[in-house]
């Protein structure tokens, strides 16, 4: 049993799971493999298999988890933007992926349109190219971490914002954010305005949850029911409007101020 447990600590210890957490570290061994994985993916681009899907999401799954796993703890519970591009990248380079492989297995592929078209034929190559740019991006980031100064993460510590200015501040965004969704069902073509209306629509609403979260236990105690019960209401509005859209990243950004919020508490009872 002992003998067991040393070989599991020794591989756990050669992936990297077990070192020490230092800024500098560079996953070699998982950038290697996910180059491996980008390399040979180009000779499965067709025909559009499902078990290539399977196979490269979860690899991408492997890899990405097991980033996330140390840019997370590297710092105590920190939460730095890469570690929620990394979150992303999980979903977008393994889940969806998986995701596909089913839809393809059942025979569904054709019903997943692209502007009017079927993409089906290009699912692999259009993965591949996600997951080379993505590649360029991670392990450019380990590298200048690695041989310049490291980089401060963003760390949710003390709030010393005025808990009433981020009510009216949560306010107005979801004023705003819902104000826009009431124009879009009066078929007032507010989606004119480009990058905004999409900022609005996607992010309002999150960005309100969090600022709420953060100030819930700031506010004065005759207005925390008030708080709570705007924060649990937008919550379950955005949630149910995620469910019912075509695009289901919606409900990751209708969690992730809560994620942020619950990090960062664990952050501050373990520092």
């Amino acid at each position: 049993m002992v003998s067991r447990l040393g070989h599991v600590s020794s591989a756990a210890q050669s992936w990297g799971l077990m070192r020490p957490l230092h800024k500098t570290w560079l996953p070699q061994r998982l950038l290697v493999l996910q180059a491996i994985h980008i390399l040979a993916l180009p000779f499965f681009f067709y025909p559009l298999r499902a078990d290539t899907l399977l196979v490269s999401g979860s690899v991408s799954l492997f890899v990405y988890s097991l980033l996330l796993h140390k840019e997370y703890f590297r710092d105590r519970f920190s939460l730095s933007p890469f570690v929620l591009y990394l979150f992303l990248s999980w979903i977008r380079l393994g889940i969806v992926p998986v995701y596909l492989a089913v839809v393809v297995n059942l025979g569904y592929a054709s019903d997943i349109l692209f502007a009017g078209h079927d993409p089906s034929q290009h699912f692999i190559p259009g993965h591949f190219i996600n997951l080379l740019g993505d590649a360029f991006f991670v392990s450019g980031y380990y590298l200048l971490r690695k041989f310049s100064s490291p980089l401060a993460p963003l760390q949710f510590r003390d709030l010393r914002t005025d808990p009433n200015l981020m009510l009216k501040s949560a306010v107005v965004l979801l004023v705003v954010t819902y104000g826009v969704w009431v124009g879009v069902l009066r078929d007032i073509p507010l989606q004119s305005i480009g990058q905004i209306y999409s900022f609005i629509v996607n992010y309002g609403a999150a960005s309100a949850m969090l600022a709420l979260l953060f100030s819930i236990r700031r506010v004065r105690p005759e207005r925390k029911l008030q708080v709570v019960v705007i924060l649990v209401a937008v919550f379950f509005v955005e949630l149910s409007i995620s469910f019912a859209s075509y695009m289901k990243q919606s409900v990751i950004v209708c969690i992730l101020p809560w994620f942020i919020y619950f990090s960062s508490r664990i952050q501050r009872r373990v520092g």
